[in-house]
């Protein structure tokens, strides 16, 4: 029996539907004999009795980046799955530390992570964009699909992206720092309208957000642990059936230049291979613009 998809709204689950969901870090509560119902929690506050993790520093309104405050703790000692979150934050960045608006209504959080050892930080990103989209589709079955390199969109709308940062001691890896933000229930500026969404404007209603950052967090932790595990090539497959990028014609805009032509594929260490029409190019890092709709 699979895991059935878009089960937020169930009115009620039997109790083996509800085991499974249990498992994928969904928060259930029992409302009658045998029936099982997803429990609804926008409160913030109350993640930590949802998710089994060693803390969770929830703040109403972070000061400064998840990632800096994330980047503190794990200086300090903190464990692997320490998570920073917050209500609403300031400083937020993206990749080549472009500001991420963060207001109120959204998930912002940074995971530490601390793998003995990673040969590409970019399989992280991507393991991570797979729990993310795994855990939208689980929960609000919605079409979550995957742009490379670290945006998860649904009908083309970025509604969530990733930040990988990673740092070394002695010549050894101590930490990466996963900073995961999803445009939930907040408001977009004007100027991302067109080229980002809200959860809520893709399904017409509000979301929890402590339920959906259970299901998240579980989703991520257990992908990530797969890439840096033996299940590494599962994840990269199931990244290739989530792409909305691989069959696209593309540019990817890299700090060098330019690539031109058809996605075609990503590598084991997550690079995207761009066939040009003169050979295929592996490309480690750059923003990709998507030219056409997929197919031949």
């Amino acid at each position: 029996m699979s895991v059935p998809s878009g089960v937020l709204w169930a009115r009620c689950l039997d109790e083996r539907v509800a085991q499974m969901l249990g498992a994928e870090g969904v928060p259930l509560a029992q409302v009658g004999r045998g029936c099982y119902a997803v429990v609804e929690d926008d409160d913030l506050g109350s993640v930590q009795s949802y998710v089994d993790l060693p803390r969770v520093v929830y703040m109403e309104n972070c000061p400064r980046s998840s990632q800096d405050i994330a980047r503190e703790l794990a200086e300090a000692g903190a464990p692997e799955g320490t998570v920073v979150l917050c209500g609403a934050m300031e400083g937020g960045r993206g990749r080549y530390r472009r500001r991420w608006y963060a207001p109120r209504g959204g998930l912002w959080f940074t995971l530490i992570l601390r793998p003995r050892a990673l040969s590409s930080p970019g399989v992280l990103t991507l393991a991570a964009g797979v729990g993310v989209a795994e855990a939208l589709r689980l929960l609000l079955g919605i079409d979550a699909r995957l742009k490379w390199p670290n945006d998860i969109v649904v009908d083309g709308l970025k509604v969530a992206g990733i930040l990988a940062e990673g740092a070394a001691v002695g010549g050894s890896l101590s930490h990466v720092l996963l900073g995961i933000g999803i445009n939930v229930n907040n408001e977009l500026p004007r100027e991302l309208r067109g080229y980002a969404a809200t959860l809520k404007e893709a399904l017409g209603r509000v979301v929890p957000r402590a339920t959906l950052f259970a299901v998240v967090i579980t989703r991520v932790l257990r992908r990530c642990r797969d890439a840096l595990g033996e299940r590494a090539e599962e994840v990269l497959r199931r990244w290739r059936e989530l792409s909305d990028t691989i069959g696209r014609r593309v540019v990817v805009k890299t700090l060098w230049g330019e690539v031109r032509g058809v996605a075609v594929g990503i590598d084991r260490g997550g690079r995207l291979l761009v066939d040009t029409g003169e050979g295929v190019v592996a490309v480690d890092t750059g923003d990709v613009i998507h030219l056409r709709s997929p197919g031949p």
